[in-house]
Order: C-alpha cells, then structure tokens, then sequence
C-alpha cells in the first residue's frame, strides 16, 4: 500500500509542475482546461461497511453491517472528468464456520463471529454524467457521478501482521451543491480484493466489502470551464475591437498631423513677420 500511495502522490505533484498546469486544449471534450490548482475539492463523510468474505453471506444478518469513514482529495479537468484518491475504512464484521486469527471467542450458533479493522486507498476516475457533451453549468446543483479505481486494501486487529492485497473499487456519488464552496454528498461504493482479508483459507477467492457513506464535500478554488467555442468567440470579438480601436488611432494621429502642420505654418509665418519688423 506505501509504494501505491507514493504512486498517486507523485502523480499528483506532476500534474501541478508548472509546465502542466497552464490552460490546454481539451478536443475531444471540447473545453480548454483551467490551472492545475483550480477546481479541487476534499470530502469526508461515514456510514456503514458490508463485508462479503467467503462464508459472510451465508449467514447474513445485522451483525455483518459495521461502521465506516472515507476521506477523499480529487480535482475536476474538465467538467465532466476528473479523479480522485479516497482513502476508505475504519471496521468489519462477518461470520465463519471455522476459527481465524480475527474470531471472537464467544460462538453463536455454530459460527464464529469476526471483527477486524479495515482500510484501503483506491486512484478512481470520475465521470460527472450531467456536465456530458454541451450541458455544462457552474450553477448546477444536482451531480450524478459514477466511478471506477484500483488501489489496495488491508485488515488486522493488531499491527503485528497486516495483509495486504490488490482491489479494484466502483460505484456512484449523489452530490448536491449548497453554495460555491460546499456540498453534501451520498456514496454507494463497492470493493472487490483477492479473499485473503479474512484470513479464512476456503474458497471463494475473491471478497468484497460494500458501503455506503454521506459527508460534506469542500470546493478549492472553483473556476468556470470556458468552452472552445466561447473562447474562439471572445478571440474574434476581442480581434474586432483591437481593429477598430487602431482605426480611430489612426484618424487621430492624422488629425494630429494636419494639426502639427497647421501649428508649423503659423510658426513659420509669425518667424518671417518678426524678421521683417526687425529689419
């Protein structure tokens, strides 16, 4: 998990290198993109966790469901485009037929029950489905945004022996805008990982956890996406106005001229009236 977290941060911190973060032409999306330290956000929020391990869902009951937190730090490229890193976790809960190193002592029913810490960190790509194609606006309130990310995940009741395994994440983001600067939001997310996490050696191999999760979502220096078109149109009309602004330059510095050379005349004639008087 440490080599897949330097991973993202390095990433990170290219993508705002100053060569990167000047404005660029996005074509296939059709907006040109604002600076790499415009339209980021941070959220946090919790709710509850669903461990699916190898016998969990067998045995399905309350007791399965367990507390959860998410952390996240993303940035918008375009309107409908953008990542994040989430850092996900805090607890799960199952049940298992026989006993592993997370089982409780007490039995119920024949089933151990498990508890363990849980924690994970997962690169998603986002897709804000409303702000697709020409429907972009900075004043909408509703996001529809689903999103698919790989990471890793681990689980331990004690830091003695920590197993971690790859995972792949997915799942949909409810957000809803309060002002320019904070939203709430609603996350259904799934994780899928190798099946090693509850330590219970049978198949299936693979194990997931589901949450669902609300918090608050805060916007960093949120800026308007201009559109390619838009940005053609201010050109050509800013061109229009610096062509006629150097016409009327022009008719003022010829009547400048004229009047240059009138002053000249008199000048000229008043000098040759002095020297005659004089003479």
């Amino acid at each position: 998990m440490k080599k897949f977290l330097l991973s993202v941060l390095l990433l990170v911190a290219f993508y705002n290198t100053p060569a990167l973060s000047q404005v660029q032409d996005m074509s296939m999306t059709g907006y040109f993109t604002n600076q790499g330290y415009d339209n980021w956000f941070i959220s946090a929020g919790g709710g509850v966790n669903l461990y699916g391990g190898t016998e969990d869902l067998k045995y399905l009951s309350q007791y399965n469901l367990s507390p959860a937190v998410d952390f996240s730090f993303g940035h918008w490229v375009v309107p409908s485009m953008g990542f994040r890193l989430q850092f996900t976790g805090l607890s799960g809960c199952g049940w298992s037929t026989t006993e592993s190193p997370y089982s409780l002592p007490t039995i119920t029913n024949g089933l151990y029950r498990e508890k363990f810490f849980y924690t994970g960190a997962h690169f998603d790509i986002l897709w804000n489905v409303l702000e697709t194609g020409d429907n972009y606006r900075i004043s909408r309130i509703f996001r529809l945004i689903p999103f698919i990310g790989i990471g890793a995940v681990a689980t331990f009741t004690s830091l003695d022996e920590v197993p971690v395994g790859v995972a792949g994440a997915a799942g949909i983001i409810l957000n809803f805008r309060l002002s320019k600067l904070i939203s709430l939001y609603a996350e259904l997310r799934g994780s899928v990982n190798d099946g090693r996490m509850d330590k219970v050696p049978t198949t299936p191999s693979t194990e997931f956890m589901a949450s669902a999760t609300a918090g608050v979502q805060f916007e960093l220096n949120t800026k308007k996406f201009v559109r390619k078109y838009e940005m053609q149109s201010s050109y050509r009309y800013e061109l229009d106005m610096l062509k006629r602004a150097l016409i009327n330059l022009e008719k003022e510095n010829k009547s400048l001229r004229d009047k240059n050379r009138d002053l000249n005349n008199k000048y000229f004639n008043s000098l040759k009236q002095l020297e005659k008087m004089e003479d």
